[in-house]
């Protein structure tokens, strides 16, 4: 059985962005419009694609609230979200960062990043074997945090504009480059 090639997704910058109402909170938006260039990507491949949610949100949202958010702004049945990248935040310590140097307006959790995006990335892959067997992964996120070995694999959205089609046709580019190369 082949392995559906599975994304790497962020959120905000992504599938929204700051015209979305609550932009970078807890009670973030996600755009329909912006969902449906994803639902180009799930409808490139015949049995669609998983996802991996590696966005802040995982650490303010459920799993299934992720995804019921997700579904409910249009994502295509081909689109499977399988799982999230770990929390590994340290939220006892109360200074807090956003990532983007602007001063933030999210309350509690206060959080500090323990690792990059990339490492969590990294760490995900090496925890779950059988979605790496094949190499057929992407990620696609607003900033580039991402390990020098990822890039190749990496699709960086303006976040003034979030997810384009343009984008969804170099994720493709990068599942199908991964599924013949590995």
């Amino acid at each position: 059985m082949k392995i559906r090639p599975t994304i790497f997704l962020d959120i905000d910058g992504v599938l929204n962005t700051p015209r979305t109402p609550g932009f970078q909170t807890q009670s973030g938006k996600i755009e329909p419009t912006l969902v449906n260039n994803l639902n180009l990507v799930a409808g490139a491949f015949e049995n669609g694609i998983n996802i991996v949610i590696s966005s802040h949100w995982r650490v303010w949202h459920s799993l299934d609230s992720i995804s019921y958010m997700l579904y409910r702004a249009g994502l295509s049945n081909k689109a499977f979200i399988i799982g999230k990248t770990a929390d590994d935040y340290d939220t006892a310590n109360h200074q807090v960062d956003d990532y983007d140097g602007d001063p933030m307006s999210r309350p509690t959790p206060f959080i500090v990043k323990a690792k990059t995006r990339g490492d969590e990335i990294r760490d995900w892959l090496l925890d779950h074997p059988d979605f790496n067997a094949d190499g057929h992964w992407a990620i696609v996120d607003d900033n580039d945090w991402m390990n020098k070995n990822q890039h190749h694999r990496f699709v960086k959205t303006d976040p003034m504009v979030g997810l384009t089609p343009a984008n969804a046709g170099q994720l493709i580019m990068i599942l199908i480059k991964s599924a013949n190369c590995e």
